[in-house]
């Protein structure tokens, strides 16, 4: 699976913001604040598992995979 920026940065968003909705998510990743690519990205880690969808009383909440976030910071720590 092919993570890129954008994936990476929904998750590291939701890492820092658990609890966040979708929408908050995908303003913060979109380019230029875009709401409708930002959703996408944020659809597309949801379906790698990289982000978890809580879902309570018709409201979504975003909690991040602690295992996946861990293994994105090593690779980081490699990288550096």
């Amino acid at each position: 699976m092919r993570i890129g920026p954008r994936m990476r940065a929904a998750v590291e968003y939701v890492a820092d913001h658990s609890g966040c909705t979708k929408r908050e998510v995908s303003l913060a990743v979109g380019p230029h604040g875009s709401n409708a690519y930002g959703y996408r990205i944020v659809m597309r880690a949801i379906r790698a598992g990289l982000i978890r969808d809580i879902s309570l009383r018709r409201k979504s909440f975003l909690i991040e995979s602690h295992t996946v976030l861990s293994r994105l910071r090593a690779e980081r720590a490699e990288v550096r």
